[in-house]
């Protein structure tokens, strides 16, 4: 598609006329040179820009005599829309004659005092290199297929690099379509810098080209070594370049081959880039996470020429204690569907795969040692098509690490009283591995892992309000709130004094990661609010306070109407689940 380039119609030179109108485009396709313009001046009917689909319609009118015309392309660049790392060098306007045309008018049914016609040209692959060259682009078009059946794989990256003396260059980045087609573009620039301002060792010479795949989480299934851009067939390649790439899709654990059960991610965030080295995300929260985890990745579609099955394995890196996830630690969780397709009479239907759910009625068992089969039905018409979800399990960590803490016994711990961290908990952090194999065999083929995932599952039983009200609660978090001027003293008097011009909160939040607290009144009137506000934490450990409520807040009610008011406290958390 010519993206905005402008496009401009001459009357045909009648001398000629007759011959080029017959001509092919690959016969007549050339730069016009001066002479040619200065002779076309006086021949021009329109002149317009295409849109970004590469469409342009034109009107001729008054110097329009029915006959043919020559239709040319003017630009300064290259006539596509390209995101390219570094922009071509500017270009002088150039201006190319594609062909002499006869249209073939036919009146229009909207309006019959107007005829139309129509033309459409695709540019060649040699003349489109050949105008790439003159604007110092260079292109790489490739596919990447599976090793063995040599099937298209879609939704690949593929990174192109060029072999340097002392630097290898990144050239670009490309992703796989539905037909494992992939572009790179690149400039001149990219591939011809040297360390030395007033040498370029490599021009006019082109690149020495090696590769490399990820899938789009970040896996890297294959990388060719560098000397791979010395072989014949890769050195210095012309601006336009195309090849074939394949990875192995069977899993086997060798350097780049293809594992195709991939485990990518915990609920939203990638393990290559979703986590900091302490285990927390790599947000400016650095959450932890607790309770119930989805495990995110792909598993192969059912026409893979490999059964595989995978499990997950759990190290406590306090430890190093290593748990296979069975069927103890995992959650029911949908695998994916079964579809069913039925032409006479028309139906479809679709089934829910489960994995973990005797209730289900499509159901993957696991193993005693936490292998998980990947579901294989590939008859869409008949017994139906297993269609993967992007969920690999759902893991309860509680069931790797849970602590509970007792606040009522054998003392009572009140609002705004210091008690030991022994009595609030920690953060846990433990390394998943999402293991894979062949059926049938022994040996795992392939693995891939979340070094460090920050875990914290706490409980609490404590008492909300020790002093006036209230029953003994269990949470997730201690979250305890007391008024000085309604609180018993020790020798049990007090507790219903008069509230005059002020209200004093103590309070107390114990959990390990807590991030803000607010305490707030809710009544009648403009009321006050303390917070909410931040509580530090250990960029190391990721630990927070282990209670707060050293200072208590002190509100002045003396502008509020009488009334009932409540004073609340409010808490949130690091966590993630």
């Amino acid at each position: 598609m010519f993206y905005n380039t402008v496009i401009k119609i001459y009357a045909a030179d009648t001398r000629t006329a007759n011959t080029t109108a017959v001509a092919r485009e690959k016969e007549t396709f050339h730069q016009r040179s001066q002479d040619e313009l200065d002779s076309l001046a006086d021949r021009l009917l329109a002149q317009v820009t295409t849109d970004t689909n590469g469409n342009f319609s034109a009107e001729l009118r008054e110097k329009y005599d029915g006959g043919a015309i020559e239709i040319d392309f003017e630009c300064g660049s290259v006539p596509v829309h390209l995101l390219l790392r570094v922009p071509p060098k500017p270009h002088n306007l150039v201006q190319f004659h594609i062909t002499t045309v006869q249209p073939l008018w036919t009146e229009m049914k909207q309006n019959h005092d107007t005829l139309a016609a129509y033309w459409e040209y695709g540019i060649s692959n040699k003349f489109w290199c050949w105008l790439l060259k003159m604007f110092g682009v260079y292109v790489i078009c490739g596919t990447v297929v599976d090793c063995e059946r040599k099937t298209p794989i879609a939704g690949l990256k593929v990174k192109a690099f060029d072999v340097d003396l002392l630097q290898d260059d990144y050239l670009g980045t490309g992703t796989t379509d539905s037909n494992g087609k992939f572009k790179i573009y690149y400039t001149q620039a990219d591939f011809s810098k040297t360390i030395f301002s007033w040498l370029n060792i490599e021009w006019p010479a082109g690149p020495d080209l090696y590769f490399s795949i990820e899938t789009g989480g970040g896996t890297v299934i294959l990388k060719e070594p560098r000397s791979r851009g010395h072989q014949k067939d890769r050195e210095n390649v012309s601006n336009c370049f195309c090849t074939e790439l394949c990875v192995n899709m069977k899993g086997d654990g060798t350097p780049g081959t293809f594992a195709p059960v991939l485990f990518e991610g915990v609920g939203d965030y990638l393990i290559t880039t979703g986590f900091d080295a302490q285990g927390f995300t790599n947000n400016v929260q650095k959450n932890a996470f607790t309770g119930s985890i989805p495990l995110v990745g792909a598993v192969p579609a059912p026409f893979s020429s490999t059964a595989l099955e995978y499990r997950f394995r759990v190290i406590n890196l306090e430890t190093s204690v290593s748990t296979v996830v069975d069927a103890s630690h995992m959650a029911a969780f949908k695998i994916g569907t079964l579809d069913t397709f039925t032409p006479s009479p028309l139906s479809f239907t679709i089934e829910e795969y489960w994995v973990n759910n005797p209730a289900a009625t499509r159901n993957v068992v696991m193993s005693p040692d936490g292998w998980i089969a990947i579901p294989r039905e590939n008859a869409l018409t008949t017994t139906g098509q297993f269609q993967p979800a992007h969920l690999l399990g759902v893991l309860n960590t509680q069931s790797l690490i849970s602590e509970s803490f007792d606040l009522i016994n054998p003392a009572v711990y009140v609002a705004g009283t210091p008690f030991p961290p022994a009595k609030v908990g920690k953060i846990h952090h433990f390394e998943i591995i999402c293991e894979v194999r062949e059926a049938g065999t022994i040996a795992v083929s392939y693995s891939n892992n979340l070094g460090n995932i920050a875990v914290c599952n706490t409980g609490y039983l404590f008492k909300r309000h020790p002093s006036w009200a209230g029953g003994d609660t269990g949470s997730f978090a201690a979250v305890m709130l007391e008024l000085l001027e309604t609180t018993l003293a020790d020798d049990g008097t007090g507790g219903c004094n008069k509230i005059s011009d002020q209200v004093t909160a103590i309070y107390t939040v114990a959990h390990p990661v807590i991030d803000t607290i607010r305490i707030y009144v809710e009544g009648n009137g403009s009321v006050p609010e303390f917070g909410p506000f931040t509580i530090p934490y250990d960029a190391v450990t990721g630990a927070t306070a282990a209670q707060a409520g050293s200072s208590a807040p002190s509100f002045n009610i003396t502008g509020l109407p009488p009334c009932a008011y409540i004073v609340w406290l409010e808490a949130t958390f690091r966590l993630d689940s």
